[in-house]
């Protein structure tokens, strides 16, 4: 089961490749910065907001202690392009988070997107080493998965098929579970961003070249475990509208016991254009709530570079390709 699942992660993660990198506004967070280095973090806010198209590299570690739980190595490759439409509309969407239809929001993506994804993975889960690549073309709502996917997904030999498409027009809302929205705010929403400041530290780094272009580099630190102590606090807590949500805060409060993250981006001194990005998260967790005897420390590493920005990419589904509606696909699972 807890293979399946971190392969589904792995699949999962290729497609959230297909995410734009762009911000959801054109503010940024600038802390203790120049004014000079600020006004640097607007401008990529609105260069990559204009972002429609893009090609990208990199790679990705996770371990999880006790040793031999989790081992994986990752890295990927591929070129994605969004409709600007489409684009615009996820735009309105995201300004209303707490009350957004994401069940919609994913139909529209994935349905006027185009694609082309590589990405391999490998490593050992509870000591049982395996090793597997995943590959996958996405245009019009149809994404086309290799083989190989297949056999991960699924466990069954797909020899003498190439590949299996999946037709996602009007199926993302079922698949999802129909009209999935946001949970409800939180009775300490209004405070959120000035915890998320509190326990927030950015400062600009020696300038570097990311393939030959000049790049200002920021770096980002989250104290987490600070921002974790401030939200878990009695007060916190009771603020929450519900004892369903109280509950749930609660249960996420007592799962985390510490977590940081380090992040730094790389952007263009000339263009502004975020050409890397890479992150390093620590975290630790009880292992009650993984179903484990002890505690849980899980570290993740990743380093993306990006390129190609705003250039046509080229996807074509071949017209021999075996490809299902997967609307139909659940119909069928549910009689």
């Amino acid at each position: 089961m807890l293979k399946k699942s971190l392969i589904l992660a792995a699949l999962l993660s290729a497609l959230i490749s297909l995410l734009p990198a762009q911000a959801k506004d054109e503010s940024r967070f600038c802390g203790d910065l120049s004014a000079e280095d600020c006004q640097m973090l607007q401008a990529n806010a609105q260069a990559m907001d204009a972002v429609h198209s893009l090609a990208f590299a990199g790679a990705m570690s996770m371990e999880a202690a006790p040793e031999g739980l989790i081992e994986l190595a990752g890295s990927g490759s591929g070129k994605i392009e969004f409709d600007a439409d489409a684009m615009a509309s996820l735009s309105e969407m995201s300004a209303e988070m707490l009350t957004a239809n994401y069940s919609q929001a994913a139909e529209l993506l994935l349905t006027t997107s185009k694609a082309d994804v590589s990405f391999a993975l490998s490593g050992s889960l509870e000591g049982e080493a395996f090793e597997m690549e995943l590959s996958l073309l996405l245009k019009d709502g149809v994404l086309l998965l290799g083989a190989g996917a297949m056999e991960a997904l699924t466990g069954e030999s797909m020899t003498g098929m190439a590949a299996f498409g999946l037709d996602l027009n009007g199926a993302i809302a079922d698949m999802l579970g129909g009209e999935m929205t946001s949970m409800p705010e939180p009775g300490y929403a209004e405070d959120m961003s000035d915890l998320e400041a509190a326990a927030t530290t950015i400062s600009r780094l020696p300038d570097s070249q990311v393939n030959g272009v000049a790049v200002a580099v920021f770096e980002t630190q989250l104290d987490l475990e600070s921002l974790f102590a401030m939200m878990c606090g009695a007060d916190m807590l009771a603020a929450e509208g519900d004892e369903l949500a109280r509950q749930a805060a609660e249960d996420f409060c007592d799962a985390i016991s510490a977590m940081t993250v380090t992040a730094r981006e790389y952007i263009g001194i000339d263009d502004a254009y975020t050409y890397r990005m890479d992150a390093a998260m620590e975290m630790a967790m009880a292992g009650e709530s993984l179903g484990l005897q002890s505690e849980t420390a899980i570290a993740m590493r990743m380093d993306f570079t990006l390129s190609g920005f705003n250039e046509p990419v080229e996807v074509e589904i071949p017209e021999d390709a075996m490809i299902f509606p997967l609307a139909m696909m659940l119909q069928m699972n549910e009689q």
